[in-house]
C-alpha cells in the first residue's frame, strides 16, 4: 500500500480498496448522516458498483447512483445539468459527498458538479482506469467540454481522498489499459529517465503498483508546487496540445490516450527537426509507444489541427505554449506565436 498527500488531498494506492471504500470515507470524518452520490458510467457500474455500494452499506453510508453513458460525449453541459438536477432532486447537502467511480470522464464531470453544486460538496475519487489513477484522478482539475473545444469550462477542486484500487485494472480492456500507458510514458519523458527505462522494459505489466505509485508521485510533486497551472504544471501537457486537437477532429472516436501518444510523437519529431533534442528521443519514444499498443502516426491534416488549437485552453494571449522534450527525463516549455503556428507545425 502506498499513501501520500498533495496538500489536503491524500492518495492511496493498493489492492482491494473498493471493498473497504465506505470505511475509508467514514474514517475521513464529517457528518454521521453522510450520504454519497456515486457517479459512474454504465461499463464501470456493471463491474464495480454493487461492490462499492456494499462497502458503503457496511459503513452506514447511504448511496444513490448517477450512471452515465461511457465516453467523452457524456462530458457536456447537458449531462452536467442532469447531474445537478439529480443532486437537487435527492436533496443532497454540503455535508454529503460525491464519489467519482470510473475513468477520466467520470472524474472530470463529477468533480465539476461537486465544485459547483451548493458552491461545493465533499468529493472523493475511486479511479478504475490506469489513466485516471496516474493522471486525471490526481491534481484537482475538473471540466466539461464545449462544442468549441475540450475542457474549456471547469474548476480546480481537488478530491479529499483518491483511492486507486490496482486490482480494478484486471477488468480493463486492453485498449483502455493502453490509453493509460500513454500518460505513464509521458511522465518518463518529462521528468524521470529511470521510469521511462522501466516502462520500456515492461514494468507497467510486471510491476503495475510500483509504476503507478511512481507516476502518481511525480504528478503529486508537480501539482503541490503549482496547483493552478501557472508554471511547472504545464509540463504535464506534453503531447496534449496535438492530442486534444486530434480528439476533436475525430469527433472523439480517437481516445484520449491514443491521441496523446500521437501528440507526443508529433511534437518530438518537430523538436528533432529543430535540433531541440536528439533523434534518439524520438526513436525510443516511438518504440515504447508501439510496444504499449499505441499509435504513433497522425492521420489528420496539421493545418486543420492548427485551427482547432486556436481555442486550446493552454493558449495565452497571442502565444500557444508547447512542451518540448530536450532528452528522456527532461522537457521545457516552448512558446510559439499564433501567427507562426502553421509554420512551426509544418
Amino acid at each position: 500500500m502506498t499513501d501520500f498527500a498533495i496538500g489536503s488531498c491524500r492518495i492511496e494506492i493498493g489492492t482491494g480498496l473498493l471493498d473497504v471504500l465506505g470505511d475509508r470515507i467514514r474514517a475521513s470524518g464529517g457528518e454521521k448522516s453522510l450520504r454519497c452520490a456515486v457517479v459512474t458510467d454504465a461499463n464501470v457500474a456493471a463491474l464495480h458498483l454493487e461492490k462499492t455500494k456494499r462497502s458503503f452499506a457496511r459503513a452506514g453510508i447511504g448511496t444513490d447512483e448517477f450512471i452515465l453513458a461511457p465516453g467523452e460525449k457524456s462530458k457536456t453541459f447537458p449531462v452536467y445539468m442532469q447531474l445537478l438536477s439529480f443532486l437537487a432532486a435527492w436533496h443532497f447537502t454540503r455535508s454529503d459527498a460525491i464519489l467519482a467511480l470510473g475513468g477520466g470522464v467520470v472524474g472530470d464531470l463529477a468533480g465539476f458538479a461537486a465544485s459547483t453544486f451548493l458552491r461545493g460538496m465533499r468529493f472523493f475519487q475511486a479511479p478504475t482506469t490506469l489513466l485516471a489513477m496516474i493522471d486525471s484522478g490526481i491534481g484537482g482539475k475538473t471540466a466539461v467540454d464545449l462544442p468549441e473545444g475540450k475542457n474549456l469550462c471547469g474548476t480546480f477542486y481537488p478530491a479529499e481522498k483518491v483511492f486507486c484500487d490496482v486490482s480494478a485494472l484486471a477488468t480493463l480492456p486492453r485498449d483502455i489499459f493502453a490509453d493509460g500507458s500513454a500518460e505513464a510514458v509521458k511522465y518518463g519523458v518529462i521528468r524521470d529517465a529511470r521510469l521511462f527505462g522501466e516502462i520500456e522494459d515492461g514494468a507497467l505489466v510486471s510491476d503495475a503498483e510500483k509504476t503507478i505509485a511512481r507516476c502518481a508521485a511525480i504528478k503529486a510533486e508537480i501539482v503541490a508546487r503549482d496547483l493552478y497551472d501557472q508554471g511547472e504544471r504545464r509540463l504535464l501537457n506534453f503531447g496534449h496540445t496535438f492530442g486534444h486537437a486530434i480528439e476533436i477532429a475525430s469527433d472523439f472516436s480517437f481516445s484520449h490516450g491514443r491521441a496523446v501518444a500521437v501528440g507526443m510523437m508529433e511534437i518530438t519529431r518537430i523538436a528533432v527537426r529543430r535540433k531541440l533534442c536528439g533523434s534518439d528521443v524520438a526513436v525510443r519514444l516511438e518504440k515504447t509507444l508501439q510496444k504499449a499498443g499505441l499509435p504513433t502516426e497522425n492521420p489528420y491534416d496539421r493545418a486543420a489541427l492548427a485551427e482547432i488549437m486556436l481555442n486550446d485552453k493552454k493558449r495565452r494571449g497571442t502565444t500557444l505554449e508547447w512542451v518540448v522534450p530536450r532528452a528522456i527525463g527532461r522537457a521545457e516549455l516552448f512558446p510559439v506565436e499564433i501567427g507562426n503556428l502553421k509554420e512551426f507545425l509544418s
